[in-house]
């Protein structure tokens, strides 16, 4: 899965890269920020496995990039983006049993290379519909994952490639200013890390991110 989706994204680049050299073209900054669901992942130590689920958490980001028009009902879009989002543990089991007091945070930070196509819907006036991916890396972080009160199990970091999928709505309010909601699914692939006890897990972290923002063209 996450190599077909890599090389979609690819594959799509450049089929699109000769028609947007062409294009009548625009520049903006996006502003965007929602919550976050973490899905449930886990941490392997000595003693056994580890399973986390997580609270509804948040996400933010910061975008620049080009608008390209390609007819009077469809554009396409290319963009750079610094994201952050966080989570706190909603609970931790080993073997079943739910632990009391659990303790932890994940965050991940993360920087994508996307593409976006956007097609105004005659179904809804006014709106536009968007579809886009894109692939980067993210720092993700294991922060004091737990029982409250003691030695943290599992404490790490690791910097790892991915990709997300977004969908959504855009609204234009003026020439310039265009708000936006969008579901976006992210998978961070191969990330590694390491208990306190120095076993190590390996595995993919995503979550499913639902937000609104703004666009502002220069």
């Amino acid at each position: 899965m996450k190599k077909f989706s890599m090389a979609a994204a690819i594959t799509a680049a450049a089929m699109i890269a000769p028609g947007l050299a062409a294009a009548e073209t625009s520049n903006y900054m996006a502003f965007k920020g929602g919550i976050t669901e973490v899905r449930d992942n886990h941490f392997d130590i000595a003693a056994g496995r580890v399973n986390s689920n997580y609270d509804t958490g948040y996400n933010v980001g910061l975008a620049v990039g080009r608008q390209y028009a390609q007819g009077r009902n469809f554009s396409v879009r290319t963009e750079l983006e610094l994201g952050y989002q966080e989570a706190d543990i909603n609970n931790h089991r080993v073997g079943g049993a739910r632990q009391n007091d659990p303790d932890g945070e994940l965050s991940m930070l993360t920087g994508f290379v996307s593409v976006y196509g956007n097609r105004d819907m005659d179904l809804i006036d006014g709106a536009v519909f968007i579809f886009g991916a894109g692939a980067g890396l993210a720092q993700v972080e294991f922060k004091d994952y737990g029982i409250e009160g003691q030695a943290a199990l599992m404490d790490d970091d690791d910097i790892s490639y991915g990709f997300h999928i977004t969908t959504g709505l855009a609204f234009p309010i003026t020439d310039a200013l265009t708000l936006e909601g969008t579901y976006r699914y992210i998978s961070i692939e191969d990330v590694k890390f390491r208990a306190v006890d120095g076993t190590s897990t390996e595995q993919r972290v995503e979550s499913h991110n639902f937000m609104a923002g703004l666009r502002l063209a220069f």
